[in-house]
């Protein structure tokens, strides 16, 4: 079981369906306090797949 995004399959062209799915489902204020919101997610995600690049 994957542990964190970077042991996910996850490619760059995954990013913009999962951003789209949050705004869908209205999950545009993520975290503990709820100021993550979608160009957040979006940079999370790439960092995800740029560090499993490296």
């Amino acid at each position: 079981m994957p542990v964190s995004l970077e042991d996910v399959d996850l490619t760059e062209s995954a990013i913009d369906p999962i951003i789209k799915q949050l705004e869908v489902h209205n999950m545009v204020k993520l975290g503990e306090h709820g100021i993550n919101d979608l160009e957040v997610s979006r940079r999370i995600l790439q960092r995800a797949v740029t560090s499993k690049a490296s």
